[in-house]
């Protein structure tokens, strides 16, 4: 008796969806059996290449295709509503993208164009008429591939059924052997299942093999609902519905397997999924006790509260023992709010796991490359040069030296003769001599020479960053290649920087090290992809096609458009980051859904280019069923199969405003879960620059936190104090942040020592006054001329300018960093004349017109019948004086110059209109230019005049001013002479002249009538005033008239020494005014030593005002006792931040970016 055989066991071989599927599937059985073979598993996309190279169907790359339908699409678009978009660089990538999609849903070139003519003839004129071109274009691509024997991905999937049931090419035997030995498939259906894929499994089903397809279905109390009705909206049951559709209609021969979102097999949140698409009353029923106790709902105020809170709560998570890898981050968006999500977590030391990488283009040396073909594109625009030039990348340490010297030459880009042709020919203007006197000869001399010696230097380079603007793919990628060496890019990513020795510098070589591989392999894949691109030219015929420069960039960015990095993070041990597509249909026990906000969940769908919504339901009406999925369908499927997919607890958030600070609304899924769950579940999270220790995520923000507790008056100091003491590392982390905190009266800069030595020395200042006396014999002059300088004589303590005791008094550092450090702010990078400029043209204009006009007996302009006269003779100077300048000095390019022209014209007139106002109060211009202890402009070896000598308090030393007084009026004769100084101001002066200013920040004018008073002692009063070079108009109130107005201003002008003490004597008389002292009145005697209010009348002087806010606010106020005072802060050594009007001296300031303090003009005003 013979025994039968037992028949074998049916083989199954699980398809999912993807790689990371898998991945779970192998990791659940790990925790089940303790070991596991990847045995009856496998992917989709590793399935369908096994039998894309068993049916000799593999394709060609994305590449290839671009290059050949970017080669077709312009002849075949001719004469349609897309011949012009057809030529664009990025159509070929936007057309593909629609193409892959009609495929997908199953349309062909004969199929799509047989629809186009139906949309034709039904008289819809526009889509008719564009259908008609996107099906010719299509019906040449498809031909260009056949001519060549090629297929692209989409195109060889849409023939893998018709190849897999022909069995002369593929063989039973070879197909068991392909899937396995299975003879049953289980394919678990994700997100989308598109037509051609159902038409795989159909032809897998006819073969032989029992194919059963898993399809996520609504639970039975809604599947009896009707779309839209009463039980269920549309969005969801559209997108299950579509999966199922696809599977009857086009695979009858394949068992459909149901899996309901809710019920045996699902999660316990899976109702959670589904409420967001019932009504109220039936989402209410759906909530139970399990899901209000594994459900958290966060309504944060903004998007960095909103990341705070996640990372406790994933924090509180870890600390109570759940595994890292157990954890599932999810976003909508991904991508757009990457960078803020890892930032966040590395802050708060979370570990995460990534399944993709950032994009390679995002690297910092293809960023560099494509900005560089970029700029070849539009000839080198100096904006865009300076992007590539100014980077760490370059390693040439003299291009911002280039890019000053371009804008100096007024080069804007490349074109006609060059930016180093415009260069050499600014420094053959700078070697001729200049009437104007902007810069001293030495100085243009030199500056020509360094032009000359940049423009020689970087000549061989521009040569490579001038790439082709027509040529082929390879001699694009050679020249892009060069440049990029010419640029020491590769170079500079293989040199490591020298950090020292400790564990900090440790630390940042072993980040420096990580960033320099990034960089390489950055580059390795740009290589690879030019060579990929070169490759795929060849293999559709285009190798020696001359392609634009345009369209080869577009080529290689759509090449690396898919290349990631490899994935940061740690492998296996850390919180999974994924798209919230990603978790549909996968396992996870704790799932954090981020950024639940409209927009983003649900998002604006996946719109396909040259297709709009009513382009769509036409393309559905021709065909006769829904080609295209809906908009917003995704979304909700992904929404409801992520949360049917956990398994223990979930936390979704939402945020009020995003990362821009803009108002962002919450997701209709959120509000709908609050309503359904109540909105007393809801845990608000307030916006906030620092949180609250509840809500800190990392150390820095537990460090703020605790030292503004610190310093807060209530109850909660007392607690942290308390804490401190009995936690030593609380108590050092305390100490070490409030060391760190600075405060504006903090950021004191007091030098002693060798280093004020240095300070004085640069300055130039000796406040004893004991110099070295000059000897009687002269040496000879010097056979070429010469700067006239004055000699050091004892009794000198500094010789300077009215700006820079301006300087100092309107904060210290200014001064500081302008006069002792000798720091130049940044250049600016507007090609216009700088404001110096337009101010030295217009001063230079000014003066000559006045002057001419002088001479004629035009002045003062007195207007009426003589206007026309005024005003050509004045307009005849100043086009002279724009010529000149045009020939010696920067004019920047050559369209702004000739509108400034126009505008200095402008100005002018304006100034002109100016003097006639003021022609009836009968002041005569006499004097313009007019220097004292300075060089002469026309004789450079002889001074101009005497410098105005200002003596301390016991007449024994000397302040000697430096300057010059852009113009002197007289009027009178005699004992009536009177003298009016006029300065001129590029902004508007009405009230800039303040009486509680004088003598304190604005020293400029008195200082200068105190000179015309000391140069001129027949005059019986000296007047001084603004005036507007832009509007022409003159300050509303003189120094006379604010002196007049007040008894405090009597002795404003005095210099006698004598006269001085009388003055102060008044202050100081037991009248209550001693009483007032002020601050400044308390700060040491800098001559004596000792305390004011202990010292006699003799010996209150020399007061030490560090900037403008120690000097006397009341009381008798006198110019030469302020400077002194001032010369006594320089002396000390006080070099304060201490800006006297925050809001202005700090908005202006160059000098902000090495200011101790962060911003001066949003602090408030200290008191004086």
């Amino acid at each position: 008796m013979s025994l039968g055989r037992a028949a074998p066991p049916e083989r199954v071989l699980r398809v999912l969806p993807t790689r990371e599927h898998v991945a779970e599937a192998l990791r659940e059985r790990v925790r089940a059996q303790g070991v596991a073979l990847a045995l009856g598993l496998i992917d989709l996309r590793s399935l369908e290449d096994r039998l894309l190279r068993a049916c000799a169907l593999e394709p060609v790359g994305t590449t290839e295709a671009r290059l050949a339908l970017a080669a077709v699409a312009p002849a075949a678009a001719r004469g349609t509503t897309l011949a012009q978009l057809a030529r664009e660089p990025g159509f070929a990538e936007s057309f593909l993208v629609l193409w892959d999609n009609l495929r997908r849903a199953g349309l062909d070139a004969r199929g799509f164009s047989q629809l186009a003519a139906r949309l034709s003839r039904r008289g819809q004129s526009l889509t008719g008429r564009r259908f008609t071109a996107l099906a010719e274009i299509a019906t040449a691509y498809e031909t260009k591939l056949g001519q060549r024997g090629v297929f692209d991905g989409v195109g060889a999937r849409a023939r893998l059924p018709e190849r897999v049931a022909d069995r002369e090419r593929l063989g039973d035997a070879r197909l068991r052997a392909l899937v396995d030995g299975a003879s049953c498939l289980e394919v678990v259906v994700g997100g989308e299942l598109p037509v051609i894929r159902a038409r795989l499994w159909q032809a897998l089903a006819r073969r032989g093999l029992q194919v059963r397809a898993e399809v996520p279905v609504l639970p039975p109390a809604l599947a009896g609902a009707e779309l839209g009705g009463a039980g269920l909206t549309t969005e969801l049951a559209t997108a299950l519905e579509i999966l199922r559709r696809n599977l009857v209609e086009e695979a009858p021969a394949v068992e459909l397997i149901s899996r309901p979102l809710t019920g045996e097999g699902a999660g316990p949140l899976a109702a959670a999924g589904l409420i967001p698409f019932v009504p109220e009353t039936q989402a209410a029923r759906l909530v139970d006790p399990a899901l209000r106790g594994k459900l958290e709902l966060i309504d944060a105020g903004d998007e960095r509260a909103e990341l705070r809170s996640a990372c406790a709560k994933i924090r509180a998570l870890l600390q109570a023992k759940v595994a890292p890898h157990r954890i599932t981050v999810a976003l909508p968006r991904l991508g757009i709010a990457r960078a803020r999500v890892l930032a966040a977590f590395d802050a708060a030391e979370i570990p995460v796991e990534e399944s993709r990488g950032q994009p390679v283009m995002d690297a910092a040396p293809l960023r560099l490359a494509f900005a560089l073909i970029e700029a070849a594109e539009r000839d080198l625009p100096r904006e865009a040069l300076a992007a590539v030039l100014e980077s760490a990348y370059v390693a040439r340490r003299d291009a911002p030296l280039l890019l000053a010297a371009l804008r100096d030459a007024g080069s804007r880009d490349d074109r006609g003769v060059g930016h180093l042709g415009r260069l050499r020919a600014h420094a053959a203007k700078l070697a001729q001599p200049s009437p104007f006197g902007l810069d001293k000869p030495e100085r243009r001399a030199a500056k020509s020479a360094r032009y000359f010696m940049l423009a020689d230097r970087w000549e061989r380079l521009f040569e490579r960053l001038r790439l082709p603007r027509r040529a082929t793919l390879r001699a694009h990628l050679d020249a892009v290649f060069a440049a990029l060496r010419a640029l020491g890019i590769p170079r500079r990513c293989l040199s490591l920087p020298d950090l020292g020795q400790g564990s900090r510098e440790r630390r940042l070589e072993r980040d420096a090290v990580a960033a320099l591989a990034r960089d390489r392999a950055a580059l390795e894949s740009l290589e690879i992809a030019g060579h990929g691109l070169d490759q795929a030219a060849a293999a559709v015929g285009l190798a020696d096609e001359p392609v634009p420069l345009a369209d080869f960039r577009a080529h290689l960015e759509a090449a690396l458009a898919g290349v990631r990095e490899r994935p940061p993070g740690v492998r296996g041990a850390g919180v999974a980051l994924r798209d919230l597509d990603e978790v549909a249909g996968s396992r996870c026990d704790v799932l954090v859904l981020l950024h639940a906000v409209e927009g983003e969940l649900p998002g604006p769908g996946r719109p396909l280019p040259f297709l709009d919504e009513d382009d769509r339901a036409a393309l559905d009406r021709a065909a006769g069923r829904p080609v295209l999925a809906a908009v917003r369908g995704a979304d909700a499927g992904a929404f409801a199969m992520a949360m049917a997919a956990v398994r223990g607890r979930a936390m979704i958030t939402c945020h009020r405003q995003d990362a821009g600070g803009r108002e962002v609304v919450r997701s209709r899924y959120f509000v709908a879960l609050a309503t359904a769950l109540g909105h007393a579940s809801v845990e608000p999270r307030p916006a906030g620059v620092v949180p609250s220790l509840v809500e800190c995520s990392a150390r820095g923000q537990v460090l703020t936190r605790v030292v503004m507790l610190r310093t807060s008056p209530d109850s909660a100091r007392a607690r942290l104090e308390a804490a401190a003491r009995t936690r030593p590392e609380l108590a050092r982390a305390l100490d070490w942040a409030q060391a760190r905190a600075e405060t504006l009266e903090g950021a004191q800069i007091n030098l002693d020592g060798p280093a004020l030595d240095r300070a004085h020395a640069r300055l130039g200042f000796v406040w004893s006054g004991e110099r070295p006396p000059v000897p009687e014999s002269k040496p000879e002059p010097a056979p070429e001329p010469a700067l006239a300088t004055l000699p050091l004589t004892p009794g000198l303590v500094w010789r300077g300018s009215a700006t820079s005791l301006e300087d100092y008094a309107a904060c210290p550092f200014r001064f500081h960093a302008a006069r002792v450090l000798h720091l130049r702010p940044r250049p600016s990078i507007r090609d216009d004349l700088s404001t110096a400029e337009q101010g030295s043209i217009r001063h230079e204009v000014l003066a000559a017109a006045m002057q001419a006009m002088r001479r004629e007996g035009l002045t003062p302009l007195i207007g009426g019948d003589q206007t026309q006269r005024e005003d050509r003779r004045a307009h005849e100077i100043c086009e002279e004086i724009l010529d000149r300048w045009q020939g010696v000095e920067r004019t920047g390019p050559w369209p702004l110059w000739l509108l400034h022209r126009d505008l200095v014209h402008r100005d002018l007139g304006r100034l002109l209109e100016g003097e006639r106002r003021v022609a009836i109060e009968g002041w005569e211009p006499e004097e313009f230019e007019r220097g004292f202890g300075l060089p002469d402009p026309e004789a450079p070896a002889r001074i101009e005049g005497p410098p105005l000598a200002i003596p301390d308090r016991r007449g024994a030393r000397r302040l000697e001013l430096v300057g010059r007084v852009d113009r002197i009026d007289y009027r009178g004769d005699r004992r009536e002479r009177e003298g009016l100084i006029l300065d001129y101001k590029s902004g508007r002066v009405g009230d800039r002249l303040r009486y509680d200013q004088l003598a304190r920040t604005q020293l400029q004018l008195p200082l200068y009538a105190a000179w015309l008073a000391t140069r001129h002692p027949e005059l019986g009063y000296t007047d001084a005033a603004y005036v507007s070079l832009r509007d022409g108009e003159r300050s509303r109130a003189s120094l006379l008239d604010l002196s007049l107005s007040s008894m405090e201003l009597d002795g404003l002008l005095e210099l006698d020494p004598a006269t001085r003490a009388e003055l102060r004597a008044r202050r100081f008389e037991p009248s209550g005014e001693l009483g007032a002292l002020d601050d400044a009145d308390e700060a040491p005697d800098m001559d004596t030593g000792t305390d004011p209010r202990a010292a006699t009348d003799a010996e209150r002087d020399g007061l030490v005002a560090v900037g403008a806010l120690d000097l006397p606010t009341t009381g008798q106020r006198n110019l030469a006792d302020n400077v002194w005072s001032l010369l006594a802060g320089v002396a000390a050594g006080r070099f304060d931040v201490r800006p006297y009007d925050p809001g202005r001296v700090c908005r202006y300031c160059p000098y902000g970016a090495i200011c101790r303090v962060e911003r001066g003009d949003d602090r408030e005003e200290p008191s004086a």
